[in-house]
């Protein structure tokens, strides 16, 4: 049997990953089996060490291990190189090799609401490893404008100016979200016990020419982002999407096999 895991702080096992790539493995006929693994931030090298004596044949990477994971690697894709993050790893033979599905992955659930980014202006809030992805993707959609909001201005700046957008404190929020007309947040806050000062310029927001509200998080049973969209007409779309669409494009590199991202979000919803 081969062994894939999810690597993540304790967040990991509050993930759907698992039940969504062990089902799909059991249906393929694909021996297999994927389990939930939470790291300690100091522990990623000791991590990575583990993969490799253990054999572990792929693994997912969440937050906060996406970019710290990169220099462990024997081997990047550009996507990835181009992100400086990673989400997915695959083993062939003694070589790691660090892969980014995260873009194609937000680019296909983007794709698939109909609304089109081309010359568009994006606001997307966080500025982390989930939005460097989501930057590469808007833009690879045509998105004319992109703007970065975030709280740590010089991590913020990093990011703009890889990728040519603008930068913005997270306490410009009201300012700048009237001229968005796609929002997507990066960050892990969807409710407001997880992020108070977040939660409250969300209330806010007047977003009139906005036609898609994006937010990568998911399960949350009071979602700040969805009541936005809500309140003002917005179609909405949480990470489920997302994660089934990444998830397709990992377990296609770890097996061979190509299954449709629909039936992976299926299974999301199911449990969801």
């Amino acid at each position: 049997m081969k062994v894939y895991c999810l690597l993540g702080d304790e967040r990991v096992f509050r993930s759907l990953s698992p039940l969504m790539h062990n089902t799909v493995m059991k249906e393929v006929g694909w021996d297999g089996l994927y389990v939930p693994f939470a790291v300690a931030p100091s522990r990623v090298g000791d991590a990575m060490k583990g993969i490799r004596a253990l054999g572990i044949h792929g693994a997912n990477v969440t937050i906060p291990f996406k970019e710290l994971v990169v220099p462990y690697l024997d081997e990047i894709s550009e996507v990835a190189s181009t992100l400086g993050a990673v989400n997915t790893l695959v083993r062939r033979g003694e070589i790691l090799r660090g892969e980014n599905t995260d873009v194609g992955g937000f680019m296909e659930a983007v794709e698939r609401t109909g609304v089109s980014l081309e010359g568009k202006s994006v606001l997307v809030v966080g500025a982390g490893g989930a939005a460097r992805a989501v930057i590469l993707g808007v833009r690879m959609l045509g998105a004319r404008r992109v703007v970065v909001a975030n709280r740590t201005l010089a991590r913020g700046a990093e990011v703009a100016s890889r990728f040519q957008a603008d930068l913005i404190p997270l306490d410009r929020l009201p300012e700048e979200a009237p001229c968005a007309q796609i929002l997507i947040n990066t960050t892990a806050v969807s409710q407001p016990e997880e992020g108070v000062e977040l939660a409250s310029l969300i209330k806010g927001l007047r977003m009139p020419d906005c036609c898609l509200v994006f937010d990568l998080n998911y399960g949350r049973k009071e979602n700040l982002w969805g009541q936005l969209a809500e309140r003002q007409g917005i179609p909405f779309v949480d990470g489920l999407p997302m994660l089934a669409y990444q998830a397709a494009r990992s377990f296609r590199l770890w097996t061979g096999t190509n299954v449709d991202g629909d039936r992976f979000l299926a299974i999301l919803r199911s449990a969801a």
